[in-house]
């Protein structure tokens, strides 16, 4: 789980995309989630998160549709390279597989088990380095 607070969010429909600061790393991305229990219009503002709220989630990648082995040398990281874009390139550790098309991996800050969501079957080892493509998905702890 991680704290975030939220930067910035626009909404279409149950989807948000979110500017969001990582509270303990001191760092910003980009993320999309969908909020279950609020549809809004283009235009509306949520009355159930706003800039400023702090929640605790999780992060996962998903939509990915492919990788490419790097070799030991690539650290684990991440890059957004499309402003206002939860679009994220990793570098990720394969620490387990979940099933054909998951896994859990090593993205250095991100997080050490972050589950990554392939929309086809892949073949692919723990311990093995990693480069993927997908969305940078964020699933917010319901509020107490």
């Amino acid at each position: 789980m991680q704290l975030v607070e939220i930067k910035a969010l626009t909404a279409d429909g149950y989807e948000r995309t979110a500017h969001v600061f990582l509270i303990d790393l001191d760092k910003s991305v980009w993320c999309h989630f969908i909020q279950h229990d609020e549809y809004l219009e283009a235009g509306q503002e949520s009355v159930k998160l706003k800039t400023g709220d702090r929640v605790e989630g999780s992060f996962s990648i998903q939509l990915v549709n492919g990788y490419t082995l790097q070799g030991d040398a690539e650290a684990p990281g991440f890059k957004q390279p499309i402003e206002e874009s939860s679009h994220i390139v990793a570098v990720c550790e394969v620490r387990e597989i979940i099933d054909e098309y998951s896994c859990l991996c090593d993205i250095g800050l991100l997080g050490e088990e972050v589950t990554v969501e392939f929309e086809d079957s892949v073949t692919v080892e723990p311990g093995a380095i990693i480069t993927i493509r997908g969305s940078l998905e964020f699933d917010p702890e319901p509020a107490s």
